[in-house]
């Protein structure tokens, strides 16, 4: 059985962006998404973690291309420094274990 594949992307930006990246990754990747607190010391990056199962180099990319698309909208819109974005592919996790 092979072990299903998440994409994680981080996204290292203006505060301001919390929010519409934060969006768009769940309403438009139906990625789940976690952000740091206004007090603690991440605040401005936001992590989403995208399940699909054709994780392939194209897939990738393409998610990537939407996602860097995006950022580069906010920033005219919000007059921000541009965002940046990395990737990661994560095999899944039996969490119940490994605690």
């Amino acid at each position: 059985m092979t072990k299903k594949k998440w994409l994680q992307v981080t996204v290292t930006a203006d505060p301001a962006l919390i929010e519409p990246v934060s969006d768009f990754l769940v309403g438009v990747l139906d990625a789940g998404v976690e952000a740091a607190a206004i007090d603690e010391p991440d605040y401005g990056t936001v992590n989403g973690y995208v399940q699909n199962p054709d994780l392939d180099p194209d897939e990738v990319e393409r998610i990537l291309g939407q996602i860097s698309n995006y950022l580069s909208e906010l920033k005219d819109i919000f007059n921000v420094p541009a965002p940046q974005l990395t990737s990661n592919i994560i095999e899944d996790e039996d969490w119940g274990k490994s605690w």
